[in-house]
């Protein structure tokens, strides 16, 4: 399990035990009666459903959750650091300054829950941005 997994584990753990999730009536009643059937508690059966739909909608769309969040400078700096650029490539690139692309960098490392670039890389691995690359390149960024 990857680091963002890890920490969203550790989350919605103690969501959970924080309060109760509100839930529909019928939802409710859906995860009460299949606890009952699996034996375990309400509250694990709902993390476990919860944790296995999140993990599909990954699978199938392929993109990190926290992909979604970034603004498209930010997708664009992230996209050129999982292929490898060093700041001051990217700043050559896109036409910014180095601490343009630093602040970019620290919101992205930040809202994908990792401390470093080697970590974004691997949060991104699964992404190819070849296209990209393909269009920051024709769009003359």
């Amino acid at each position: 399990m990857g680091a963002f997994w890890q920490s969203f584990v550790v989350w919605l753990r103690r969501r959970l035990n924080e309060r109760e999730v509100l839930l529909s009536r019928k939802l409710r009643r859906e995860i009460e009666t299949l606890a009952q059937k699996r034996g375990r508690p309400v509250g694990e059966v709902t993390y476990e459903l919860l944790l296995t739909s999140l993990e599909q909608q990954l699978h199938e769309t392929g993109c990190h959750p926290a992909w979604e969040t970034l603004t498209r400078r930010e997708r664009d700096i992230a996209a050129l650091t999982a292929l490898g650029y060093s700041n001051q490539q990217i700043a050559d690139r896109l036409i910014l300054s180095i601490e343009t692309v630093r602040t970019h960098l620290r919101s992205v490392l930040r809202k994908y829950g990792v401390h470093s670039k080697k970590d974004l890389r691997a949060a991104l691995g699964a992404q190819d941005f070849a296209m990209m690359e393909k269009h920051i390149e024709e769009s003359g960024l």
